[in-house]
């Protein structure tokens, strides 16, 4: 265990000047922030290297139990009478104001902020702007949540209004009111804003526009669930006390088009838990009746059960800047970490003695020892913090005299003087060099997918461990890379379109390799490429097309097929991985010769035109129109005319007979019998008509006795 140790004594240096603060501090923004109530002391915690590095002494200044929550260049320690700031560069407190309300506030570490929620009171307060005023959201509030632009999204309950606040805004918006008497919470799936609708058991997408289609949940959840801020992997994790459950519920539908897949269901024993709380690739769980920490992988496999030494007490689960998850206790003697992975690491703040009662009968040895113990651990600090601007110092002077004796701050002696002074004892060895360890995680590792390959990136780890970083290691499912120390980008190949991957980076050093951070999930996929491979006539005016569609990496494909001067839009959906042989019907095609193509369009864009097939269309269709006039039939009626027929697609040398129609009650022709020509067709003026104004149409009867029906015309 990782132990810091402080006394009132150290503290009281701290504050004096005695103490050099630590130079550049804004490295420490990774990490989490713990007051510790006995040593009245903030301290700051390495996520990656499970240890304390930096503290801030407050003595009589910070309320019991406050919190602490950091922003780029300050430090905020919120209590429910005061809010104390300080300065990360120098460790110094800059500032106190009263607290906007004596509830406990809900706090958000993001871009733009740090925030604090005043639920109750239905405010929130930027704890970074110069004169942190409350901004008044108009009513009391739910937990809220934040995506990466710094956008901050409340729940009004008792109205059921979702409002947002924008990074470096004081205004907020109220663009969605929920249905009367909606219940549920938020939550953010892929860095989308979302909302878990209890009452029809569904997920929105929230935008300044409103609400999202719902996607199923698949499961009934109570009013009273619990849910993490951010998605695990994807799903959403659900703490369901009622049924001891932990549920794990697939939100990828809402921005992928697909149907969600079955929840993943954990139990739980019959306890009381806290959380739960997301890494992003990991969930955790606080049973407080066991003291213990569990944490699950987004497909509800378990990855680390941690039992905290002592007596079980309050903790509660807070997300950092770098993605892991903190379990404080109420005091802050003891923070868990719960690295990006789901592994659990303890780092106890005051040392595994405490700062509790002596029971009756026990050794008090241990705590008689402690604040000089205490006061050894701050100095040993203070040391290796000086030693490094002290070594720069003797770097910059000029050459000096090899008496080792001669006081540093003398100019260059003559080569003899017989009367020189007794030289001032030489100080104390300072104590060796801290041997370096592994660094720490790389920050900010992100995946973006590309045709079988993604670009990785990421940012160095803050601490370097003592060493030079020189390279880093990317892992995942099927292959490793190594890169040299100065690289923060590279292209991984040969992975396959349609699969799941999610990259490790680490960071090593003389010393060995150090904790690893994950990207997202990304999956590789390229255009989509659609051949005709075959084109057939199945009916009177229906061609059925077989189709190979490779849909690189994305199942879901829409086909654009064309024929001559038409087309038609149809869905052609492929495999997640490899190609997929589709039909496709095409319908009320007319006859003639034509060659089918077809192109995909799937998430990534739309693909070339592929091979085409050429199929020869011939289904029995009469053309009506009005033909020449008829002389010698109908001379005395206006618009005496011949029905000219056009006849094509039938058997060559069929018999067909044809038969005349009027919507006139009055008009009747028995019709005429005709022989198909050679090459299907037939033209010919019949019927002589004169009824203007009326409809007519021919039918022909086919020898299997089915019948083909022509257009329509009005005389």
């Amino acid at each position: 265990m990782l132990l810091v140790l402080a006394c009132v004594a150290a503290v009281v240096v701290a504050v004096s000047g005695a103490a050099k603060p630590l130079s550049g501090l804004h490295f420490f923004s990774s990490g989490h922030w713990v007051y510790n109530d006995s040593a009245q002391t903030a301290y700051h915690v390495d996520g990656a290297s499970r240890s304390i590095d930096a503290e801030v002494p407050l003595p009589g200044k910070a309320d019991p139990g406050s919190v602490v929550v950091q922003g780029d260049r300050s430090g905020y320690v919120v209590g429910k009478e005061r809010v104390v700031e300080f300065g990360k560069s120098d460790l110094q407190v800059t500032g106190r104001h009263p607290s906007p309300s004596r509830e406990e506030a809900f706090t958000l570490e993001t871009n733009g902020g740090p925030y604090g929620v005043y639920r109750q009171a239905g405010t929130i307060v930027r704890y970074s702007d110069p004169n942190p005023d409350p901004i008044n959201v108009g009513g009391p509030l739910g937990d809220p949540v934040a995506t990466s632009n710094g956008t901050v999204w409340l729940h009004r309950i008792e109205d059921g209004r979702l409002c947002r606040l924008a990074k470096d805004t004081r205004f907020t918006s109220c663009p969605i009111t929920l249905p009367e008497g909606t219940k549920g919470m938020l939550t953010v799936v892929a860095d989308r804003a979302v909302f878990v609708n209890t009452s029809t058991d569904s997920l929105h997408l929230l935008d300044p526009n409103g609400l999202g289609d719902g996607v199923p949940m698949g499961v009934d959840l109570p009013e009273d669930v619990r849910v993490a801020p951010r998605d695990v992997e994807g799903r959403v994790a659900v703490l369901d006390k009622r049924e001891k459950r932990l549920l794990l519920i697939d939100a990828k539908p809402l921005t992928q088009s697909r149907m969600p897949e079955e929840p993943r269901s954990v139990p739980l024993t019959d306890a009381d838990y806290d959380g739960p709380a997301s890494t992003g690739n990991a969930v955790a769980v606080v049973n407080r009746q066991d003291n213990t920490v569990e944490t699950y992988g987004p497909d509800g496999s378990p990855i680390a059960k941690r039992k905290l030494n002592g007596k079980p007490t309050e903790r509660t689960l807070r997300t950092g800047e770098d993605g892991r998850v903190y379990a404080d206790d109420k005091r802050g003697d003891n923070v868990l970490v719960v690295d990006h992975n789901g592994e659990v690491e303890d780092v106890d703040v005051i040392g595994d003695d405490g700062d509790g009662d002596a029971e009756e009968g026990k050794d008090t040895k241990r705590k008689v020892d402690k604040p000089r113990k205490r006061e050894r651990d701050r100095a040993d600090r203070r040391d290796r913090r000086d030693r490094v601007p002290q070594q720069r110092e003797q770097e910059r002077r000029p050459p000096q005299a090899t008496d080792e004796s001669v006081n540093s701050t003398q100019q260059e002696p003559p080569p003899v003087q017989l009367n020189r002074p007794k030289p001032d004892p030489k100080p104390d060895p300072k104590p060796d060099p801290k041997p370096a360890t592994p660094p720490g995680a790389p920050r900010s590792v992100s995946a973006e997918a590309g045709n079988k390959s993604a670009e990785v990136s990421w940012s160095p780890p803050r601490s370097n461990g003592g060493a030079a970083v020189t390279g880093y290691r990317i892992t995942w499912s099927g292959g490793s890379k190594n890169v040299s120390g100065s690289t923060t980008s590279t292209r991984i190949t040969g992975l396959t379109n349609g699969r799941r991957y999610v990259f490790t980076v680490a960071a090593r050093n003389s010393s060995g390799q150090g904790t690893g951070a994950s990207s997202n999930a990304v999956t590789p996929k390229t255009v989509p490429t659609v051949d005709v491979t075959s084109a057939e006539q199945t009916g009177d005016g229906q061609v059925t097309l077989t189709v190979r569609v490779d849909g690189g990496g994305d199942p879901n494909v829409t086909c654009s097929v064309t024929w001559g001067s038409n087309s038609r839009e149809m869905a052609c959906n492929g495999s997640s991985s490899g190609t997929a042989t589709r039909q496709l019907v095409i319908d009320n095609v007319r006859n003639g010769t034509y060659t089918f193509y077809a192109r995909g369009k799937n998430s990534a864009g739309q693909g070339p035109r592929g091979q085409g097939a050429t199929v020869e269309v011939s289904t029995p269709e009469i053309v009506l129109s009005k033909g020449r006039p008829a002389d010698k039939y109908c001379t005395e009626y206006p618009d005496c005319a011949w029905m000219h027929l056009e006849l094509s697609g039938f058997e060559p040398g069929s018999m067909v007979h044809v038969e005349p129609h009027s919507t006139n009650p009055d008009y009747s022709n028995v019709g005429a019998d005709l022989i198909i020509g050679a090459d299907g067709t037939y033209s010919t003026d019949r019927f002589a008509y004169a009824g203007t104004g009326e409809t007519v149409y021919v039918t022909a009867i086919l020898p299997d006795g089915s019948e083909v029906e022509s257009n329509r015309i009005v005389w």
